[in-house]
This record gives C-alpha cells, sequence and structure tokens, in this order.
C-alpha cells in the first residue's frame, strides 16, 4: 500500500453589476448562498460559496490575477489553498503559479506557435462572464465563461486558443466533507496541442503555502496502489489520488477523482501539497473536450500512532473506493 509520508463591479467588464444581481437572483435558496466581494487575499474579484453563511469556496479572478482559479476554505474559514500572491499583488511563496483547483497546459501548440497557459508567459485566461450562480436546499452552482488567450495574433488579429465553459458545483457528501465537481468544457478556436509534462498541466490542486514549509508531514493515497514514483506516475486506470496536509495544529484531506472519459493516465505529486492529473490531448479547430473531476474536502484528527494511521488509511482506501463508484454511476446518469 503506498503511504507516502514525508517527516464584485469588481468583475470583468463584461460581468456588470446589472447582470450579477439578476445572476445572484435565485442564489439564496435554502443553506447555501453566493455572493460577490473584493479579494481581501490580494488583487482581483471574488464570487464566494457559502454553506449556512460559512464560505467553503472562492472564484477568484479579475484584474492583477492571470488565470481564474477556485479558493477552497475548511472549518471556521480556515483558507486550505494557496493564492500565489500577497494583498499587494506580488509573488509570494513556493511556486506561485500554482493556485487553488486549477486548470491549465504549459505547452499549447497552434499555428500561432506554442503558449504557456500554466506559467502564463505572455499569456491569459479571463473570465468574461458567469453564466449560472444558482443555489438550492443542497448545493451551489456556478458556471463561467472563460477565455484562453496566446498574446500573439494571426493574420486577422486574433488571439483565441480555446474558449471555455467551467462549471464548479459545490455539495456536501456528508455533514463533514466539501464536495466539488469539476467539469471543464473546453471549445478549440484552432487546431491544437494540449501539450507539456505532468508537474505543469492538467487539473490540479494545490493546497495552502504554510504545507510548502512542512513538506515533510504530508502524505499521500491513491488508487491504482501503485509504487512511488517522484518523476512521474502512469496508469491507464487512475481513479483517485488523496493529500493530508497540516495548517496550524489542524489537518486536512483532499481527495481529486478523475473520471474514466478524462483518460488522464499521469498523476503528479508534489510533498509541498500540489497534485492532479494530466494527459496530453489534440483537438480539431471546433471540437470539444469534455472534462470531469470531483474534489473531496474534510478536516480529520491526528492519529497517535503508525499502527492507527495503517488502520485509517485502509479505512481511507475503502471509502474513497466508494466514493469514486459513486462518482461515476452519477456520471453516467448524468450523460
Amino acid at each position: 500500500m503506498n503511504l507516502i509520508k514525508h517527516s464584485l463591479p469588481l468583475l470583468a467588464p463584461a460581468f456588470t453589476t446589472a447582470a450579477l444581481m439578476f445572476a445572484l437572483a435565485n442564489s439564496q435558496a435554502g443553506t447555501w448562498s453566493i455572493d460577490k466581494s473584493e479579494n481581501p487575499d490580494g488583487p482581483g474579484s471574488r464570487v464566494n460559496v457559502r454553506d449556512s453563511g460559512q464560505l467553503v469556496a472562492a472564484w477568484t479572478f479579475g484584474d492583477g490575477q492571470f488565470k481564474p482559479y477556485l479558493h477552497v476554505f475548511g472549518t471556521d474559514e480556515t483558507r486550505l489553498t494557496n493564492s500565489g500572491l500577497d494583498k499587494d499583488g506580488n509573488k509570494a511563496g513556493k511556486f506561485g503559479h500554482h493556485r487553488g483547483i486549477y486548470i491549465g497546459w504549459n505547452r499549447i501548440d497552434s499555428e500561432l506557435g506554442r503558449h504557456d497557459l500554466w506559467h502564463m508567459k505572455g499569456t491569459q485566461m479571463t473570465v468574461d462572464k458567469f453564466t449560472r450562480l444558482v443555489t438550492t436546499g443542497d448545493h451551489a452552482s456556478t458556471e463561467a465563461h472563460i477565455t484562453w488567450r496566446a498574446g500573439e495574433f494571426d493574420a486577422i488579429e486574433q488571439d483565441l486558443l480555446i474558449s471555455e465553459r467551467r462549471t464548479i458545483r459545490l455539495s456536501r457528501a456528508d455533514a463533514a466533507t466539501l464536495q466539488i465537481d469539476f467539469s471543464s468544457s473546453l471549445l478549440a478556436a484552432r487546431d491544437l496541442k494540449l501539450g507539456g509534462d505532468l508537474q505543469h498541466a492538467g487539473v490540479h490542486f494545490r493546497a495552502e503555502n504554510e504545507v510548502a514549509n512542512r513538506a515533510k508531514e504530508t502524505r499521500y493515497l491513491w488508487s491504482p496502489d501503485l509504487p512511488e514514483e517522484r518523476r512521474g506516475m502512469v496508469s491507464s486506470d487512475w481513479q483517485w489520488a488523496t493529500l493530508t496536509f497540516p495548517i496550524g495544529e489542524r489537518w486536512f484531506q483532499c481527495t481529486e477523482m478523475t473520471a474514466p472519459a478524462n483518460e488522464f493516465t499521469e498523476l503528479s505529486w508534489r510533498d509541498y501539497g500540489r497534485f492532479g492529473f494530466f494527459d496530453e490531448k489534440t483537438l480539431k479547430k471546433g471540437e470539444r473536450l469534455e472534462l470531469n473531476f470531483r474534489f473531496l474536502v474534510s478536516e480529520i484528527q491526528p492519529l497517535e500512532s503508525a499502527d492507527h494511521q495503517t488502520h485509517f488509511d485502509a479505512m481511507k482506501r475503502k471509502a474513497n473506493d466508494q466514493a469514486y463508484q459513486k462518482f461515476v454511476t452519477e456520471l453516467n446518469a448524468r450523460n
């Protein structure tokens, strides 16, 4: 068994205040709510999602942010994910281009050349508008239209690479576990190859920067139960990976699940708290790539001994296997 242990006006211009208020009109049902704010941690704006008044997640985007991402919060609104910038918009922490839950490829090839939509070198991902901000009694559903731009132009002065429809649905898997369903529909604006390497491409989670300073304390589990390989792990049967990490005196877990139809064959993991799944993809102009992931986030209690850890990991593996089957069943029913 692998036990890897190491001792909004403030919104995009197209999204006006009036449009936001219209989208928010039905966003107060049940215990879930959605509101807008400035980003208190740095530049840009946030669309905040709350459960019973408690902040659990926040879209972060806008001026000063080169790509949109999702912050995740734990109990008492403890921020669990990395922002990459300080309040003045300066780079902060280790590997600041890794932010929250995010998507990208560091080598996207087209007739415009090769462009980096991971580190965002001269490129841009922009939230053009939110097309859904809705809550019900048991979940919050958000959807945004996002453009991926090369920063270099063709003969008709166009630099669009991808039009993305990103949907993030938040609910409770159980009373203690936040469930985040992350779906990305990528429409190719021209012939593309989405490439790169597993450390700098795909759909990833990055824990708060504090975790990078406590890398010897993080742990990983994954399925299939393959031997550890830091340079890259390959399988045609990836189901899930779980990171356990500390913030302050508390402990948290994040599990990422990849849908079989994604056909992502590589798992990237790093002890500083960044992990995710990756594969190269080739798209013709007008072709869509549909991707679906599920994240489960919860706070856990520290364990007293190695024996307790072994027992806990066995229970976690069984629970994750059951949760993954539920994820796949729900996807199949939806499709």
